[in-house]
């Protein structure tokens, strides 16, 4: 596998070695004259790219972003760099160069992009900021992420990274300026941090970013379950707490009215009032923190996934669009092996035996899973039918039950792989 990967890299780049041959008579800049593509540097000049030589440029990059991105620790904007470095250098447009043949250029050029390619990753810690979480409980380890106040330590951590560069005064002078930014903005402030493998900072932002969401979304699918709480955690720029004033009057009737609608979290979520709600009703956070961290199986998976859309659907401010989502969570625990056929029939026999306890229960279950689901095709087929408090309620306790009994209860505690949960279903419905 790795070597046919090698295979596909080498043919990316030989791929890239003759284009460049083909745009080595490039046309310089002229009045009048409208690029499709142009990119440069300080040392290497400004390249300008139009028609068939701008579609080929297009396609030699793809190719060889396709190939280097795959594990996703290179970012495709890192790479797109490396590559037009590799074509400057070839092309010596400002002339500095001279001495060295065209061919040579290239040769060095794409020799030490393939290099860049292949350079091994590096561990890198990412922090990302956190809003609506109390810091009472912090720091907290949930899965990859750690939950925490930035402090006085963290910013050492980069000071000493500062001042372990043998790097000139002027640019150390430029770095201390940064470090000295990120504790005027960072110390006090809650952060996720994460530790992934990247070849550049912007891959790693995104592989960080991923990482902090997931676990954002799991402790938010609790976030209703916890007594008296009304708090939820998001990413800045995802949420926030806003007041909106609506304005209302009737001229029929003289009237005039003024409320205000809060939307958003009420109060921060607090870790402590989580980790006692799990302790007392056994929720399975510490199963969840489990799949977050580990190489996780199909099941792991789709449990997962489940729960990022019941915590979407938590979190969700119109009805409506949180009973899809809650539906769309529901659909993604149970109906494994992707059976579009008869979709509520199976749907709501598997529900019925995942929570019913007798048969009178079953039946019950299996009506209210129909029901439900007669809702749902309103909502997608008319998008007009307003779901009421109690039906958004209904769906919400079925499917959070359904994860919750997944996470907490055995056989399915110790369940390793998908088939496992499919011969449960199987046996149960089989011998019913």
């Amino acid at each position: 596998m790795v070597i046919n990967k090698m295979n596909k890299i080498d043919k990316a780049l030989k791929n890239l070695k003759e284009y460049i041959r083909t745009i080595s008579d490039f046309e310089p800049y002229s009045k009048g004259f409208t690029p499709e593509i142009f990119f440069s540097r300080a040392e290497d000049g400004v390249l300008f790219l139009n028609g068939e030589d701008a579609r080929n440029y297009l396609r030699c990059l793809k190719e060889i972003v396709e190939v280097a991105t795959h594990n996703e620790q290179i970012s495709q904007k890192a790479v797109e760099n490396l590559v037009q470095k590799a074509i400057l250098a070839s092309l010596d447009i400002n002339e500095r160069r001279e001495d060295v043949a065209f061919n040579k250029r290239i040769d060095q050029a794409i020799s030490e992009l393939r290099e860049s390619l292949r350079k091994k990753p590096i561990t890198m810690q990412v922090y990302f900021p956190i809003a609506g979480l109390a810091k009472e409980g912090l720091p907290f380890e949930f899965g990859n992420v750690v939950l925490q106040e930035f402090n006085k330590d963290n910013i050492q951590q980069f000071q000493d990274i500062l001042d372990n560069q043998k790097i000139p005064v002027e640019e150390k002078e430029n770095i201390q300026s940064i470090v000295d930014d990120i504790s005027k903005k960072s110390i006090g402030k809650i952060f996720g941090e994460v530790s992934v493998k990247a070849k550049d900072y912007d891959a790693a932002k995104i592989l960080a970013q991923r990482d902090v969401r997931l676990a954002i979304d799991a402790i938010n699918f609790y976030s209703d379950l916890i007594p008296y709480s009304s708090g939820y955690i998001y990413l800045f720029g995802d949420a926030g707490r806003v007041v909106i004033p609506i304005p209302s009057c009737s001229s029929e009737s003289l009237s005039i009215n003024f409320t205000q609608k809060v939307v958003g979290p009420l109060t921060p979520l607090s870790i402590n009032a989580l980790i006692k709600c799990n302790e007392e009703k056994g929720l399975g956070l510490d199963k969840v923190s489990e799949l977050l961290s580990g190489k996780r199986s199909g099941l792991g998976e789709r449990i997962l996934s489940s729960i990022q859309w019941a915590s979407r659907a938590t979190i969700e401010t119109r009805k409506e669009e949180a009973f899809l989502l809650y539906a769309i969570a529901l659909e993604s625990l149970i109906l494994i092996e992707n059976d579009k056929e008869e979709l509520t029939y199976h749907l709501r026999t598997r529900v019925a035996h995942l929570l019913g306890k007798d048969i009178l229960g079953k039946k019950k279950i299996v009506k209210q899973v129909r029901d439900l689901y007669i809702i749902r095709s309103k909502i997608v087929h008319s998008g007009k039918y307003q779901v009421t408090d109690a039906d958004l309620n209904l769906i919400r306790f079925i499917t959070k039950s359904c994860i919750l009994c997944i996470l907490t209860d055995e056989p399915f505690y110790s369940m390793k792989n998908q088939e496992q949960l499919v011969k449960w279903f199987d046996e149960k419905i089989l011998s019913a």
